[in-house]
């Protein structure tokens, strides 16, 4: 943190989705050395080539969180809409200095190559380097929130999923209790697709409902059963989870296949039923996961932020 005033105006941008920790660190780091920040959040049109860009808030969520949050720590700002990346730092006298993340930094140099060419002077670049995660591996960032792997402050949410995780008795009980709604029929997502259950799976294949990952055990209600619907299916990866726990092998096996499309069906030695609970902590945001209670129908989870903090503390705790 540089703590020293060095110019009147400085610009910075970005998409600034799913307002996090590391966009907090990157402001308060514009604003160490600038009587005024001029943000730019970028449009729409501007985030459709980004990785899972279904989830992206609107421009107005984006630009009211950049808003709120300079207003709580008294930061002086002006916040416009981008079309492009350059905003005003190719007009006169706009801005004085251009921050950037370590990410992004290819961006000022554009600015600075476009304003030589305007002959104006280039603009001084100041990189901020990005905040990483809880366990300090990688850094935090929308897209990571958008595919599920972490929370806006940094949480890794499959590293609870490590090793076998054997369930108390408190957190049995709270995954007995739904965790959704019941639906007749599934609904579309924004992302993946996926049923766990003999029951639930039989439903899906009867009525030709499309999903991308299927979990099923040879039983209903723990008693085996002989599914001649099942048995047609083609069994791709085969996994050993007994009952009262999320086993590393089903763990290991379920994170290896999000984000592929090489494989369709696990079938589990043991019970199937927590695989919902570690789908949740791994599925991008606006997935869905479908699974039975029984005599009562079928149950459809959305893939939320909310839904991941709530397994996320239940399962730490």
């Amino acid at each position: 943190m540089i703590n020293k005033i060095l110019y009147n105006s400085v610009g910075l941008g970005g998409t600034f989705d799913h307002f996090h920790d590391g966009h907090k660190s990157f402001i308060r780091y514009a604003a160490s050395f600038a009587r005024e920040l001029t943000i730019g959040v970028t449009t729409k049109k501007m985030t459709l080539s980004k990785p899972f860009n279904k989830t992206i808030e609107h421009t107005t969520i984006r630009s009211k969180a950049v808003k709120n949050f300079c207003a709580q720590e008294r930061i002086n700002a002006k916040i416009i809409e981008l079309n492009d990346i350059f905003g005003p730092t190719i007009e006169q006298k706009t801005v004085q200095a251009i921050a950037c993340t370590t990410d992004t930094a290819s961006g000022a140099d554009k600015i600075n190559e476009v304003r030589s060419k305007m002959s104006m002077r280039e603009l001084p670049i100041h990189v901020h380097k990005l905040l990483l995660d809880k366990e300090k591996l990688d850094p935090i960032n929308s897209s990571r929130i958008r595919t599920g792997e972490i929370d806006r402050e940094g949480n890794v949410f499959a590293k609870i999923l490590d090793k076998d995780l054997i369930l108390n008795e408190s957190q049995k009980n709270y995954f007995t209790k739904s965790q959704g709604k019941f639906v007749t029929q599934p609904s579309t997502p924004n992302y993946f697709t996926c049923v766990v259950g003999d029951s639930t799976l039989e439903q899906f294949v009867l009525h030709n409902w499309k999903y991308d990952l299927g979990i099923f055990d040879g039983k209903r209600e723990r008693i085996v059963v002989n599914s001649e619907i099942l048995n047609m299916l083609k069994i791709d990866q085969k996994v050993i989870s007994p009952p009262g726990r999320i086993s590393e092998e089903l763990s290991l096996t379920l994170k290896k296949w999000v984000g592929r499309d090489d494989f369709k069906h696990i079938f589990v030695y043991g019970e199937e039923d927590l695989a919902a609970v570690a789908l949740i902590l791994l599925l991008p945001l606006g997935s869905n996961i479908y699974y039975g209670q029984p005599n009562q129908g079928i149950i459809e989870m959305k893939v939320t932020e909310g839904l991941k903090h709530n397994v996320f503390d239940i399962l730490y705790n």
